[in-house]
């Protein structure tokens, strides 16, 4: 079994954060790049059930240049009806390529922003934690004399008291 421990899951975490980022930025910039925007009615729906709820992804039918074309929508809903009339974007190179447009990418690009700030939050909180440490190391370590600096703290302190 693999371990994802310290560095191991930094970097898991940091790739799957420029996977989703990058998956975002295509599907909401670049996917329905040249794709033109019309209308489609709802003809039928595919449900798609868990335990506790259903989803339902919509056919829908569409005309373009007079010709009906028709497909099912790749983002599912517990909204959709029958008859309904919806925005969605075909490709006008091939009309029968369809999607509504949604902006599920944003969800992706919020994910993996939110993964890669917790994995660059957590490194920056280790640097300082280690400078720190480096710090405290270097005030009780030996001075250049050979003496232990926290004697010598000790006794400033023990004079100032008197």
């Amino acid at each position: 079994m693999i371990s994802l421990r310290g560095p191991k899951l930094k970097i898991f975490a940091a790739v799957l954060a420029v996977i989703a980022l990058a998956a975002g930025i295509y599907l909401t910039f670049f996917r329905s790049q040249g794709f033109v925007k019309t209308t489609g009615t709802i003809v039928s729906l595919r449900e798609d059930s868990s335990d506790d709820s259903s989803v339902y992804y919509p056919t829908v039918e569409y005309t373009v240049d007079g010709k009906i074309y028709s497909g099912e929508l790749d983002t599912g809903s517990g909204s959709y009806k029958v008859g309904k009339t919806v925005p969605i974007l075909y490709d006008p190179n091939d009309p029968a390529v369809v999607h509504d447009g949604s902006g599920v990418g944003i969800y992706f690009i919020v994910v993996g922003a939110v993964i890669l700030a917790v994995v660059i939050w957590s490194s920056v909180q280790k640097k300082r934690g280690l400078q720190q440490l480096e710090e405290q190391r270097a005030l009780f370590a030996p001075d250049e004399r050979g003496g232990d600096a926290f004697q010598k703290i000790k006794a400033d302190f023990a004079a100032r008291q008197i």
